[in-house]
């Protein structure tokens, strides 16, 4: 029998959690998401959290502005939606992350591995 979450669901697999962390604007998300330890963000407020990664990793490679917010929107937060880490309200684009341990602990780790210790710690704030 699956272990069931707090809110009655089946933790996703590992499979998931592995598909998703190995898309990088789902596992930049996330990021933002455990780094801050809030529940819920704008879609305006995930770009801006996935520019700042990009710089911090100093990636020439990122999307420009339209085209970052289509693929968050499009592509990633449907992705991260399917494995239960989030709930996206496209009427007012509010995410509201909903914590899934499992997910949560692998990420934390790969943003540390990432990101290193400097770029990557819990704000006190």
């Amino acid at each position: 029998m699956s272990p069931v979450t707090e809110r009655g669901r089946t933790p996703p697999s590992l499979d998931a959690v592995f598909a998703v962390l190995s898309e990088r604007y789902c596992r930049y998300v996330l990021y933002y998401f455990v780094q801050r330890d809030v529940d819920a963000a704008s879609v305006d407020e995930l770009e801006e959290a996935v520019r700042l990664i990009e710089t911090c990793l100093d990636s020439a490679a990122g999307l420009e502005t339209g085209e970052l917010t289509e693929t968050l929107v499009g592509e990633s937060l449907p992705k991260l939606e399917r494995t239960g880490a989030v709930e996206f309200d496209t009427h007012s684009e509010t995410i509201r992350y909903c914590r899934e341990p499992r997910l949560e602990e692998y990420a934390a780790h790969a943003a540390y591995q990432e990101l290193g210790s400097a770029a990557y710690g819990r704000r006190s704030d």
